[in-house]
Protein backbone atom coordinates (compact mmCIF):
# COMPACT_ATOMS: atom_id res chain seq x y z
CA UNK A 1 0.00 0.00 0.00
CA UNK A 2 2.81 2.17 0.79
CA UNK A 3 4.54 1.60 -2.73
CA UNK A 4 0.91 2.72 -3.99
CA UNK A 5 1.43 5.71 -1.88
CA UNK A 6 4.62 6.91 -3.01
CA UNK A 7 3.63 6.27 -7.36
CA UNK A 8 0.28 9.10 -6.53
CA UNK A 9 2.91 10.76 -4.84
CA UNK A 10 5.24 11.49 -7.50
CA UNK A 11 2.89 11.03 -10.27
CA UNK A 12 1.20 14.57 -8.61
CA UNK A 13 4.78 15.77 -8.33
CA UNK A 14 5.76 14.98 -11.94
CA UNK A 15 2.75 16.12 -12.97
CA UNK A 16 3.17 20.18 -11.17
CA UNK A 17 6.22 20.50 -12.70
CA UNK A 18 5.57 19.11 -15.91
CA UNK A 19 2.44 21.48 -16.00
CA UNK A 20 4.91 23.86 -14.89
CA UNK A 21 7.67 23.31 -17.52
CA UNK A 22 5.52 23.13 -20.05
CA UNK A 23 4.13 26.98 -19.23
CA UNK A 24 7.93 28.08 -18.78
CA UNK A 25 8.27 26.84 -22.36
CA UNK A 26 5.11 28.39 -24.16
CA UNK A 27 6.17 31.95 -22.48
CA UNK A 28 9.47 32.17 -23.61
CA UNK A 29 8.63 30.44 -27.31
CA UNK A 30 5.39 33.46 -27.48
CA UNK A 31 7.98 36.11 -26.09
CA UNK A 32 10.70 35.34 -28.56
CA UNK A 33 8.29 34.67 -31.85
CA UNK A 34 10.66 32.38 -32.75
CA UNK A 35 9.83 29.71 -34.90
CA UNK A 36 12.37 27.74 -34.02
CA UNK A 37 11.88 27.85 -30.14
CA UNK A 38 7.47 27.42 -30.85
CA UNK A 39 8.69 23.89 -32.53
CA UNK A 40 10.78 23.35 -29.64
CA UNK A 41 8.08 23.92 -27.17
CA UNK A 42 5.66 22.01 -29.77
CA UNK A 43 8.10 18.81 -29.62
CA UNK A 44 8.86 19.17 -25.86
CA UNK A 45 5.15 19.60 -25.24
CA UNK A 46 4.38 16.63 -26.98
CA UNK A 47 7.11 14.69 -25.03
CA UNK A 48 5.83 15.96 -21.62
CA UNK A 49 1.93 14.63 -22.77
CA UNK A 50 3.53 11.34 -23.27
CA UNK A 51 5.14 10.95 -20.60
CA UNK A 52 2.18 11.95 -18.71
CA UNK A 53 0.38 9.32 -20.59
CA UNK A 54 2.84 6.56 -19.68
CA UNK A 55 2.76 7.69 -15.21
CA UNK A 56 -1.05 7.61 -15.83
CA UNK A 57 -0.72 3.77 -17.22
CA UNK A 58 1.37 2.76 -14.78
CA UNK A 59 -0.61 4.08 -11.84
CA UNK A 60 -3.78 2.40 -13.55
CA UNK A 61 -1.83 -1.03 -13.90
CA UNK A 62 -0.96 -1.03 -10.08
CA UNK A 63 -4.33 0.13 -8.94
CA UNK A 64 -5.67 -2.46 -10.72
CA UNK A 65 -3.19 -5.07 -9.72
CA UNK A 66 -4.20 -4.19 -5.82
CA UNK A 67 -7.68 -4.29 -6.46
CA UNK A 68 -7.28 -7.67 -7.65
CA UNK A 69 -5.25 -8.29 -4.49
CA UNK A 70 -7.83 -7.13 -2.62
CA UNK A 71 -10.65 -9.06 -4.71
CA UNK A 72 -8.41 -12.85 -3.91
CA UNK A 73 -7.61 -11.82 0.16
CA UNK A 74 -11.43 -10.78 0.50
CA UNK A 75 -12.25 -14.26 -1.62
CA UNK A 76 -9.47 -16.27 0.39
CA UNK A 77 -11.17 -15.19 3.34
CA UNK A 78 -14.82 -15.80 2.28
CA UNK A 79 -13.92 -19.52 1.17
CA UNK A 80 -11.96 -19.86 4.27
CA UNK A 81 -14.92 -19.29 6.60
CA UNK A 82 -17.06 -21.03 4.25
CA UNK A 83 -15.56 -24.47 5.14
Amino acid sequence: MAENNNLDSFIRYSDKYLRNFDKKLKTLAEDNNNIEEVKFRDSVSTTLQEFRKEIEAIRDSKTKSIDRQQSWAHSSSFVKSAK
